[in-house]
């Protein structure tokens, strides 16, 4: 599953829920939902109200 992590509190860092896929690059056969729905974690979190630490 994607993850999404508030850093610090200026910064957010995503990652998608799979390594590099060098063995598929280039052919055009790459699923790209990880990626998506790790930004929209993203997105939804840099929308979020400040949490004290």
């Amino acid at each position: 599953m994607p993850w999404a992590s508030a850093r610090t509190s200026t910064a957010l860092g995503t990652s998608v829920d799979h390594g590099t896929a060098f063995d598929i690059a280039g052919k055009n056969i790459a699923d790209s939902r990880s990626m998506v729905e790790a930004l929209h974690q993203a997105a939804e979190m840099a929308t979020r109200p400040a949490v004290a630490v």
